[in-house]
């Protein structure tokens, strides 16, 4: 079990800021929709420039252009860009297609995804590397929150990483899932201390992982 941080301020210099603060608890920084429509793909050229070693997901929920979208993040050396499950499966072969041939890869957004089981069962073939399956907060309780997430485990050997609205109030239930990695934004990034939250999560997850 690994973290990923993700970033959504609307001024890059205070995501960036940020994002040195808690490089040392993370293998991974996604770059959230925020940042990048404010920014575009400058956002993920200054942060490689800042964290050259550092992996970085692009949030981009491609739905279509695929291949333009995956050239041009290539250019910002970006080694993630996610998928909506909810495209056409010709665009997510496609964009998979594209991933391989940039030496990037694709996580599958299940977000509203009309079905889910499905989605998890075709991805390992149409290319995918990972899943993102979302926590939807204050609408779930622990049994739905469980069979979302059995019915999804079930269906697929990949790599899930649960993300959307995760913090200490329900990092437990999240750990007992067991996934592969878990995302967090906000509850560190908006936190006044985001050091020592991010301690705090890389904490967690690394005693779970044991």
């Amino acid at each position: 079990m690994i973290l990923h941080i993700s970033f959504n301020q609307l001024d890059l210099n205070e995501a960036l800021s940020c994002a040195e603060k808690v490089a040392p608890f993370c293998t991974a920084f996604r770059i959230g929709p925020v940042l990048l429509a404010h920014y575009g793909i400058e956002a993920i050229k200054k942060f490689h420039e800042k964290f050259p070693d550092k992996e970085l997901i692009s949030d981009t929920k491609i739905i279509d252009h695929e291949k333009d979208m995956i050239t041009l993040l290539n250019t910002a050396h970006c080694n993630w860009v996610t998928v909506l499950a909810n495209t056409h499966t010709h665009i997510i072969r496609a964009a998979c297609m594209h991933a391989e041939e940039n030496n990037m890869r694709v996580m599958l957004d299940l977000i509203g995804s009309f079905g889910s089981g499905q989605s998890a069962l075709d991805a390992k073939s149409f290319g995918v590397s990972a899943l993102v399956f979302h926590f939807i907060t204050e609408a779930e309780n622990p049994e739905s929150l469980s069979e979302r997430w059995t019915f999804i485990r079930d269906n697929t050997d990949l790599p899930i990483f649960a993300s959307t609205g995760i913090s200490r109030t329900n990092i437990d239930a999240i750990i007992a899932l067991n996934p592969d990695g878990i995302i967090i934004g906000g509850a560190i990034t908006e936190n006044s201390d985001p050091t020592k939250e991010a301690a705090y999560f890389a904490q967690r997850i690394t005693a779970a992982a044991k």
